[in-house]
């Protein structure tokens, strides 16, 4: 998977691109969890705030909406 950024992907990180491919070409009645590592690994963050959040970000709420913790 050929990537914008100079980020060196492994096996993991290129594993975890996969499978997020294949989640989102499921029918939303076949929808699973995402895997750990879509929230852990230091490339998909990096992904997500390059090609997400750099061109568009939307705040939905601020901590002082939410009144305690859980």
């Amino acid at each position: 998977m050929g990537l914008a950024s100079p980020l060196v992907t492994n096996a993991r990180t290129e594993a975890v691109l996969a499978q997020l491919a294949a989640h989102a070409a499921l029918a939303r009645e076949q929808a699973v969890a995402l895997p750990l590592a879509a929230f852990t690994d230091p490339v998909v963050l990096h992904l997500e705030r390059e090609r997400i959040f750099a061109d568009e970000w939307l705040c939905v709420g601020s901590t002082a909406d939410v009144p305690a913790a859980g």
